[in-house]
């Protein structure tokens, strides 16, 4: 799952595409659609200015950052959301072995790459975007600053790392993508150490990517994990001394998803 960062520029699959119908939509659309995402407030700004202004619907949408999942679930017998938009595919594929998804097969299906999107069409690809390290270059010299990910179970980094905690699709996803490096080779109890000595080695674990910036770029700590679009928002943005680490090994990439709630009260605006 480990994959060359040489070619790691997060895509977007389906662009805004995802929030605009067909101008030919049969059914007739309700007034809003409700969104779950977990997708920062700026870009569900811009998807639901485009889909408003293409449409008339007014969408309401929460960023619920790594609660979006439990979220879904706890609201299952009455649904407050029409559509779920952000986390890792694996979480995708078990929310919809849960019944929380209902099919649907939108006018762009056909232009998704059948590796990115559900074989019944219960959700769809939007973007893959990688998972990288990063540090605060204030606190470590490119020489000083790990290589790969196994270099962050080394002693000289104890107390040097913060990440999100297990709240966080994304860190569960790149987790389960480093042990799975070792199941490969037939050695996942030597990766089970691994991540052992990573926890002994991490400071803090944060509930949101915000807190966990924040913590760096106040030097809590030199090291972390987050995708790379969040990396170079802080960099330019907020102007953090922070550099992405290419890792030897490669870096983990998420495809992060999209899917219509089963029993969406806006079922035809949600589509």
């Amino acid at each position: 799952m480990l994959k060359t960062t040489r070619s790691l520029l997060a895509t977007s699959v389906l662009a805004l595409s995802v929030a605009l119908p067909s101008t030919g939509f049969a059914q007739k659309l309700e007034d809003k659609v409700v969104v779950y995402s977990t997708h920062p407030e700026a870009l569900l700004e811009t998807v639901a200015d485009a889909y408003q202004k293409e449409t008339g619907v007014k969408v309401d949408f929460i960023n619920l950052k790594g609660a979006l999942a439990d979220r879904i679930r706890a609201e299952k017998a009455n649904p407050q959301s029409d559509v779920m938009y952000g986390a890792p595919s694996s979480v995708f594929l078990e929310m919809k072995s849960e019944g929380l998804f209902d099919s649907f097969t939108p006018s762009w299906a056909g232009k998704i790459n059948p590796l990115f999107k559900d074989t019944e069409s219960y959700w769809y690809g939007t973007i893959q975007t990688p998972v990288m390290m990063f540090y605060n270059t204030e606190m470590l010299s490119e020489n000083e600053a790990p290589k790969d990910w196994y270099d962050l179970a080394d002693p000289k980094f104890k107390n040097n790392l913060v990440f999100r905690n297990a709240l966080s699709s994304s860190a569960r996803a790149t987790y389960s993508a480093l042990l799975q490096q070792f199941e490969k080779k037939g050695e996942l109890e030597k990766g089970w150490k691994f991540m052992e000595a990573l926890d002994t080695n991490t400071k803090n674990y944060y509930g949101s990517g915000s807190m966990l910036f924040q913590a760096v770029g106040r030097k809590e700590a030199a090291v972390s994990f987050m995708v790379l679009n969040a990396i170079i928002d802080n960099k330019i943005k907020n102007k953090m001394p922070l550099a992405a680490i290419d890792a030897e090994s490669g870096s983990p990439v998420i495809t992060d998803g999209i899917a219509l709630v089963h029993g969406a009260k806006h079922p035809n605006a949600a589509k």
